[in-house]
Parts: C-alpha cells; structure tokens; sequence
C-alpha cells in the first residue's frame, strides 16, 4: 500500500515508516517490513532497518512502537530479532507491538517496557480514564 492510498483513508490513518504521530496523546512510532534483502519485497538490509527503528525511537521515545518484524523476547522461546532487542533495551518506548513470529506467551519485559506480540491477535488501544 501506497502512502497516497493509506492517505485517502482520512487525516486519522498514518503509514508509519520510520515516522511517528500523536493520536489523542499518544505518540505512536513505526517501521515496516523486515531486515533481510532489499531485492526482496518489504524488506531492507539488517543494518538499515535496525538505524530505521532507532531513529523512531530516538528522544523522546515515543509511548508506542509499531513493528513486523520485533524484537526477541525475555524468554529463550519468544522468537526474534536480538539486535532490535538491543537497540530498544535502553530508552525504548513503553509499548513495543509486533508479530512476524508467534509467541505462546505474547508478552515480554524490555528494558522499562514491554513487548506484546500479536501474532494471530488483535489489539485495541482505548483513553484512560
């Protein structure tokens, strides 16, 4: 999908790749795709994609990130990208959310925040009160 086209949609829906925006406070960071060929669809080296996710993430980290392709989780078994791990795991944001590998156990501790991966799930993100 084209930025044009998720344009036509109305001024409340973001293609976030590598930008970010406040949606009723909260400020929400994304990057598409995965690290791997760029020859290949949706997809960008290992080395690309990780500076893509840091500078979404830089100062101030945003309260949620976006991604496909997550970082690994705090248990050997959650399945992932180590060195996003890495990049995140100080001053990352308090929220990531991601999929591209399912996870028994969708929840996961990084740094001062979580990953929540929703493989095969959905979320809904509500105001609190």
């Amino acid at each position: 999908m084209t930025a044009a086209e998720v344009g036509a949609y109305g001024p409340e829906v973001a293609l976030l790749d590598g930008g970010r925006r406040v949606f009723g406070g909260l400020t929400v960071a994304g990057v598409s795709g995965i690290a791997g060929d760029p020859a290949r669809p949706m997809r960008r080296t290992p080395e690309d994609f990780e500076a893509t996710v840091r500078a979404a993430v830089a100062a101030p980290p945003p309260d949620v990130l976006l991604l496909h392709e997550g970082p690994a989780g705090s248990d050997p078994e959650q399945r992932g990208n180590p060195a996003l791990r890495t990049a995140l795991e100080r001053g990352g944001p308090s929220l990531t959310v991601c999929g591209h590998v399912h996870w028994h156990d969708p929840l996961a501790t990084l740094g001062d925040g979580h990953v929540l991966n929703v493989d095969g799930r959905a979320v809904v993100l509500t105001a609190g009160r």
